[in-house]
């Protein structure tokens, strides 16, 4: 059914996280590190999924590091940590042509472009983030992307004074429950879409959405909320 349009915007803009919110690259990324882990490491056993999803929220380079570190108890040497930049790099680079965005969201885009603006702040390299926007055809739907070195932190405190928004005026979206933490450092809304992973990891279910239409819905509670402020 449709949504009814919210009153007059008090929200300005959304931001958003890149892998597992805007593309559907969370699995494809955790086999590259995987894979690139152990041909700079051979000595690394069998992959442990769980530990990498402990990590995972850091730059990849600090997740190769911990991981390393937690599993052989020693730090990787810099012509381990060298490699497996690089093949990390090379191995997202060639999977460029499978590389699509979440379901509906660019549908979503389309409904809400012009009441909001769009950011993304990502912890991938910035040369990463723009490649895979544009290979899953999304890039045309944000104003500016934000990718490493500068943090998700940053990039949102970087969009409020440029762009001349309170804070309060900004979404954040992201697919993880430390995605949360970003959104109270940089005092903005936090929503989750938990579209691909289980919401029993402690993530409170306030403002936590399975898909995109949901978002559309909540946008539209929190218009109502600030409307009654």
């Amino acid at each position: 059914p449709p949504v009814p349009t919210p009153p007059p915007s008090k929200l300005r803009a959304i931001v958003f996280d890149m892998d597992g919110t805007v593309l559907d690259t969370n699995h494809m990324k955790k086999e590259v590190f995987f894979s690139s882990a152990q041909r700079a490491v051979p000595a690394l056993p069998q992959a442990d999924e769980r530990l990498y999803a402990q990590l995972s929220y850091q730059s990849r380079d600090r997740v190769f590091d911990q991981y390393v570190r937690l599993i052989l108890h020693r730090s990787p040497t810099i012509d381990e940590a060298t490699l497996f930049g690089t093949a990390y790099k090379d191995d997202v680079m060639r999977g460029l042509r499978a590389v699509h965005a979440m379901p509906g969201f660019a549908e979503f885009a389309e409904r809400i472009g012009q009441r909001y603006k769009l950011f993304v702040a990502s912890a991938a390299p910035q040369d990463e983030v723009d490649a895979l926007l544009k290979a899953a055809g999304v890039a045309r739907f944000f104003g500016r992307t934000f990718g490493s070195p500068i943090s998700k932190v940053r990039a949102i405190r970087s969009i409020v004074d440029s762009d001349r928004f309170a804070p309060q005026t900004l979404l954040y979206v992201g697919d993880r429950s430390d995605d949360q933490v970003v959104a109270e450092t940089a005092n903005t809304h936090f929503c989750r879409l938990a579209a691909n992973e289980e919401e029993a990891d402690g993530t409170p279910t306030h403002n936590v959405v399975t898909n995109f239409e949901e978002l559309i819905g909540l946008l539209f509670d929190i218009e109502i909320l600030k409307e009654r402020e």
